[in-house]
This record gives structure tokens, sequence and C-alpha cells, in this order.
């Protein structure tokens, strides 16, 4: 199995699945390589460092363009030849592919479905034909890999993320302040500035709370300088990011709820850590939350509309004032979690692996889009001699060359986005193997 990653230095989400997964892989056999561009601001060494029980390889572009890029990977799959290659937010894993396949690499694709990212799903489509399996950490996006892209059932694999259980029990209290959490990046795709609002409305209310802020994003700046009057009356605290253990040590068992605000999700780790540890989600009504069927409003969880920060003051107020309300919740959401465990999702991985080996690897084709220009010389020359020029005047990458999606707002993610909130609002599916 190779990973093809775009090296962030983002330590939960997706990433945290990658290391995971990983680390537990090759004890059941199986050889895993990591393979990631080298940043100028963050090195692939040092994100290839966080892999230590696979393989690591930097991933040399000579040129800037998508030529170059998807030819780096098609050198590296016909030099590995590896079964099954899996992109990790890298567009032009697919492009490299697809040429390799053409000169004889027996690799088949599958495609990791961790969020509701129409520009995501744009790119698989553009190589639907060449797409050999696929794995969803939710009901939402498994019907979305078989209604929207087309995948056949029988190749789509759901395997939720797997999180440890409680290093120690959550510290319950009668009294006292309502201990909110909030734990993720803080950008404007996890609506991250809604916490302002919220924070405002539970002190115009008269709600004494305590909220820490665990992460890191485009939004921190923002959020601390509308928050600086809360911070400065302890009711706001920053803690920036965290590790995985610090949070189970310090963070949900002191909490009594997750506060997460997102319009949309695949399934977020750390709701499902806070739901183990007894820690009750506090959230918005994503797309995806209902069809997941976890998150139940006044069940396993506390609902609220996206976007509508009174609602979620009311809500947290209640939970202020009806703390039998609380404990129960936090009872309901751990036992709802149990079927959330490390050692499932590592069995369902590796199902879902080997049954896509058991199946023929789709052929290779010449219908997928090409890489596109990559500058002036395309225009003067043919595609392979701009790119033998490059190379000899020595034009090297740029420092970001690496994108992770060809389809960034444009308008076949905007035909997409509309596809997918259709079918997250109610359209039904053929059942796919839960893993």
């Amino acid at each position: 199995m190779l990973v093809v990653a775009f090296p962030s230095p983002t330590i939960g989400g997706s990433y945290r699945w990658l290391e995971d997964v990983m680390a537990a892989l090759p004890e059941r056999g199986l050889r895993c390589v990591v393979a990631a561009p080298d940043f100028p601001d963050y090195p692939a060494a040092t994100f290839l460092s966080r892999f230590p029980a696979a393989e690591g390889i930097v991933l040399e572009a000579p040129t800037a363009t998508p030529a170059g890029r998807q030819g780096a990977v098609e050198r590296l799959l016909l030099r590995l030849r590896p079964d099954i290659v899996v992109p990790h937010l890298l567009a032009d894993v697919y492009g490299g592919l697809c040429r390799a396949r053409r000169a004889g690499a027996p690799t088949r694709l599958l495609y990791a479905a961790h969020e509701i990212s129409p520009a995501i799903l744009a790119d698989v489509l553009d190589h639907a034909v060449c797409l050999d399996a696929a794995v969803a950490v939710s009901r939402g996006l498994e019907r979305i890999i078989v209604d929207v892209a087309g995948l056949a059932a029988e190749r789509v694999w759901r395997v939720p993320y797997g999180v440890p259980s409680p290093s120690r029990p959550r510290a319950a209290q009668e009294g006292g302040p309502l201990r909110i959490g909030y734990a993720g990046r803080l950008d404007p795709d996890k609506r991250a500035e809604d916490l302002v609002p919220i924070c405002h409305g539970l002190a115009a209310g008269l709600v004494d709370y305590r909220l820490e802020i665990v992460g890191e994003g485009s939004c921190e700046s923002l959020l601390r300088a509308a928050l600086a009057a809360e911070a400065s009356a302890g009711r706001v605290s920053f803690s920036g990011a965290r590790s995985r253990e610090w949070l189970y040590e310090r963070g949900y068992p002191r909490w009594d709820c997750l506060l997460r605000a997102s319009a949309t999700e695949g399934f977020p780790i750390a709701i499902t850590e806070a739901m183990v540890n007894g820690c009750v989600p506090v959230v918005s009504d994503f797309e995806g939350r209902a069809v997941e069927g976890v998150l139940r409003h006044l069940e396993t969880a506390v609902v609220f509309p996206v976007g509508d920060a009174r609602r979620a003051v009311d809500e947290l107020r209640s939970l202020s004032l009806d703390r039998g309300l609380l404990t129960r919740l936090s009872l309901a959401t751990r036992a709802e979690a149990e079927g959330y465990t490390q050692p499932r999702m590592l069995q369902g991985w590796s199902t879902a692996l080997h049954g896509a080996l058991s199946r023929p690897a789709r052929p290779a084709c010449g219908s997928c889009p090409g890489p596109g220009p990559g500058g002036r010389l395309d225009a003067w020359l043919p595609a392979g001699a701009a790119e033998a020029v490059r190379r000899v005047l020595g034009r090297q990458r740029a420092p970001m060359p690496w994108p992770f999606t060809y389809h960034g707002g444009d308008a076949v993610a905007d035909r997409l986005r509309l596809r997918v909130e259709a079918l997250l609002r109610g359209a039904e599916s053929a059942p796919t193997q839960d893993c």
C-alpha cells in the first residue's frame, strides 16, 4: 500500500487517521509506504518521520508544472509497482497513476474519502474510469461515492474512524461553570468564527461557562481579538494545537461538552474522541450528520442549525441548568461510541484492502484528462519536449506546487455541491460493505 500525501503539519483530522493506519497495518502483514513532495516551509523528511513503521520516500519533481508533478508520480509507481495507491490531498496522483498504468504498472487506485468536498470529488470524477475501490469514513460519504461518483457498491467499504479508549474517567461535577471545549482547526470551513457570537450570547445570557479552544488556523487571530474581553475575564482560553494524548489527559476528561459549528463534515475524529470519553457533542446540523445516524439530538448529542448562534446558546444554557440531562447524554454518548474503536477501524481497512486486491484492476485508459499546460513553453513545443527544456534549464518547482485539487471553486465543483446537498437531504443508496 502506497499513500502519496500532501505534507501538512496538521496534527488531527485525516492526518491522525493516516498516522494510526500506517502504524498498525505493517503489523498485519501489509507493507506500507508513504511518499510526499518536499516543500520549503515543511520538509518532506519532517513529515515522513511521523510514520516510523512505514517506509518514507521524498517525491521529487524537477519542474513546477502539472506534467512534471504527474511524471514524478508515474516514475515512483513504475519503480515501486505497489498493489494499491491511495492519494491523500494530492490531485496529481490521479494523473500520475493513469500515466503509469499505460506504461504497465499494475497498481490499483483507492480513494479514501474523509470529507465532503465537491472540489476533491470533481478530481475523483475526472478519473472515475481508473478508480478501483474506495473507503468512506461515514454513511454520507459512502452514498456520495456510489451515487455521485458512480463506483459499484461492491467496490466501496465504509470504515469509520476508530479512536483509543479513555485514559482516565471524565471528571463530572454537580455545579459550577459549564465546561466547554473546542478541538479542531480554526478555519473558515469549520466555521470557527461562530465561536464569537456564541460566547457573546452566553455572556449576555448570564450563563456561567468556561471555553477552552484547542487548535490553530487562519481564524485564530480573529478569535483572539474578538474574544479578548472574555479571555481577560477567565471565560475563554486558547491552548494552541495539542496532541491526542494531551486531549485525552487534559481536555475531554475536564470538559462537559465539545462544541463544533461546521457546515459539512465527513465524520470528525474529535467528536468520536469526545464521545468515547463521555464528553457530550454540541454540534451544528452539518451535512452528513443525519445520514450517519450517530449524533441524535437529545439522545447522543445536542444539535443546533448551522450558523444559528442563538440556538447554540439556548442549548448550552439548557445543559448548564439541567445537569441531569448532561449526565444522561454523557452516558449515552459513551455507549454510542463503542462501535468506533481502533481495532475495528484497522480490521475494516485490512478487509477493504484485501477486498480491493481480490477484484480485477481497472484497465489502462486514455480518456482521463491530461495534466494541462504548465507555461508558455507548452504553446510552442510538444508536451514532452517542453518538460525536457524545463529540466535542462533548471526551472525548479514553485514554493507550493502540489495542489489539493484542480477544481477549487469552479463551475464543476459548484454543480457537484448541489448534487451532494440533494443526496444528503434524503436520497437513498444501494447498501455497501460495512466493515
